[in-house]
């Protein structure tokens, strides 16, 4: 049966006749770049193949050129995530997986902890190949580095991946030069940084229009001051009157809360939830727990806190990423949380999440 496969440009044309979105010259420029490497999935058939104990993705046609990933950097809410989505909701191959990097990394770090590998068996190799075998296109949201070890694990990962032919996507708030900027060591990541742009077309939608927060949406679930008050009355006006605190056990930690009678919602302290140092397989075990979370008593980041700051930016992430509901109240509007500090340059990301995130009902 005939499959017709529509380009980038005539799908972006789509949601702009649907009111969905609005046209956006530098979205426009790179459309041609997306449906490259579209047109080269979608017609250039692949079999995963052994070579010894390595395996890789061999093109049934030897004489088709193999694209180079794509590496989208540029300031928060300029569409990177929605060209991204709309590339691979459209590529028509089956072999293929879209995933936030913060999931990633924590799938990765779990498989690391686990072992069981052979003996002489190289675990990040192992790693690679696993992944590689389900996915000939790997499309990651939200690329960030925030330390040492991670960058070079990275970089040795990535480079098997994308040896053993599996074409990279992915979005970031940095040019690959800017990642890692003012960490520990970073001069060990510089190769990384040359191998992201040997294998990746680095394309940039540059400092354009915040496309997240057109209209300047009304902060409903987001009490500035630190309006406890407010906060407590939404919840009992939608949950009705708060239980005794209790512990809750998600993987890898535990917090006390209040949870709702359906089990559905909970609500917390600041403190519990980001003064602990739980990392991103902690917030994504939590966000499976509940729809909706109440979180009391949001700080204003200083020099000082760029820890809790840090927390904070991959919790609400990961709450954007998986469709969690977030109703807070903060000492300020949440573009003035973290005005200083190695975590502002990130938080410009989160602040404008949180805009997004109003539009979100409460279950």
């Amino acid at each position: 049966m005939f499959i017709f496969m529509k380009n980038m440009r005539t799908l972006y044309e789509e949601k702009l006749n649907a009111g969905d979105i609005r046209q956006d010259d530098a979205q426009l420029a790179v459309l041609d770049d997306l449906d490259v490497v579209k047109t080269y999935l979608e017609q250039s058939p692949a079999v995963w193949q052994a070579f010894g104990k390595a395996f890789k993705w061999i093109d049934e046609d030897f004489t088709v050129q193999k694209p180079k990933g794509l590496y989208f950097y540029g300031s928060v809410g300029r569409g990177k995530s929605m060209l991204m989505d709309l590339f691979f909701q459209n590529v028509q191959i089956q072999q293929k997986r879209r995933v936030h990097f913060h999931e990633f990394m924590g799938e990765v770090h779990e498989r690391m902890h686990q072992g069981g590998f052979e003996k002489g068996v190289d675990p990040v190799h192992k790693i690679a190949m696993d992944i590689a075998k389900e996915a000939r296109l790997l499309c990651f949201d939200e690329f960030y580095i925030s330390n040492i070890a991670d960058a070079m694990m990275l970089g040795r990962l990535f480079e098997m991946l994308m040896k053993t032919g599996v074409i990279i996507c992915t979005t970031s708030n940095w040019a690959p030069e800017d990642l890692f900027q003012g960490g520990h060591n970073r001069v060990l990541f510089k190769p990384f940084i040359k191998m992201i742009s040997g294998f990746l077309n680095i394309l940039s939608l540059g400092d354009g229009k915040d496309w997240r927060v057109d209209g300047n949406p009304e902060l409903r679930y987001y009490f500035e001051g630190g309006n406890t008050k407010a906060l407590q009355e939404t919840w009992l006006s939608n949950f009705g009157e708060f239980s005794d605190q209790q512990g809750v056990l998600f993987e890898g930690g535990q917090i006390q809360a209040c949870v709702s009678k359906n089990h559905k919602a909970c609500y917390v302290s600041f403190k519990e939830l980001c003064g602990q140092a739980f990392a991103s397989e902690q917030y994504i075990s939590l966000s499976g727990l509940f729809d909706t979370v109440f979180v009391e008593g949001i700080p204003t980041f200083d020099i000082h806190m760029q820890d809790e700051a840090m927390r904070f930016v991959v919790l609400v992430d990961i709450f954007y990423e998986k469709g969690t509901t977030f109703v807070c109240s903060a000492s300020q509007k949440p573009e003035d949380l973290c005005p200083e500090g190695e975590s502002a340059f990130a938080f410009q990301r989160t602040a404008s999440r949180l805009r997004e995130m109003q539009s979100r009902s409460i279950y």
